[in-house]
């Protein structure tokens, strides 16, 4: 069965028949584990490459100099070059935040932490940047160093958070003009939120309100009961 797989594998080798038996066998067994194994590598990459090329989040293999050395699909596709064109770049031609002091700062700061997870925004070949959430990992083969990055459009999210962030001000907006007293309150009656009306008829600065009394005490018995 071994050598069936080591021969669907690939094997292209033969051994010269006489010699010693034993050393033969044993010659043979190296050499169809190594055929093996180097099959299993060859699929092993394949899938990988499957995998990078196939992902929504951009990738970028990046040398020392900050240049692209390889990249996938996603990243031509959301910046508008080709792969070759990406090549023959560097980061700081397609991150809008990183300049060269920058961008060695950051990888100094890779080399040291391994693993790093920032925010930027990236720059597309016809000028318009979008936001970004990046993964980097640093690695070593030999002598020589390397960035992987992913990274991962975060537009939808970004758009998310600034549309909560309105909705909130003006909410408290509403809330601080209103011309009623208008409190907010936990569970245990304690006052999270008060508006000027309600500072302005209790009589307390809203510093001494929140986190601090009890809705209650604003109110009359008969009234607590309702």
């Amino acid at each position: 069965a071994v050598v069936i797989e080591a021969l669907n594998s690939g094997a292209d080798f033969y051994l010269q028949k006489g010699g010693n038996p034993e050393a033969l066998f044993i010659e043979l067994a190296f050499k169809i584990r190594q055929a093996v194994q180097r099959k299993r590598t060859e699929e092993a990459l394949v899938r990988t490459r499957f995998s990078i090329e196939h992902s929504p989040e951009e990738y970028y293999w990046i040398d020392c100099d900050g240049f692209l050395l390889d990249v996938n699909e996603q990243s031509c596709s959301m910046l508008g070059y080709t792969r070759e064109e990406l090549r023959h770049l560097r980061v700081m031609d397609v991150d809008f935040l990183y300049g060269e002091d920058d961008w060695r700062a950051l990888w100094q700061q890779l080399k040291e932490e391994h693993h790093l997870r920032v925010e930027s925004l990236h720059r597309k070949k016809d000028g318009t940047v979008y936001p970004v959430e990046i993964s980097l990992a640093h690695h070593r083969m030999g002598d020589k160093e390397f960035m992987c990055s992913f990274a991962y459009d975060i537009s939808g999210r970004k758009k998310a958070q600034e549309e909560a962030h309105l909705s909130e001000v003006m909410n408290r907006a509403i809330f601080e003009t209103s011309g009623e007293a208008t409190a907010v309150f936990n569970e245990d009656t304690t006052i999270v939120m008060a508006n000027r009306e309600f500072e302005r008829l209790s009589g307390y600065p809203v510093e001494e309100l929140v986190g601090k009394r009890s809705w209650t005490e604003f109110v009359v018995e008969e009234d607590r009961e309702r």
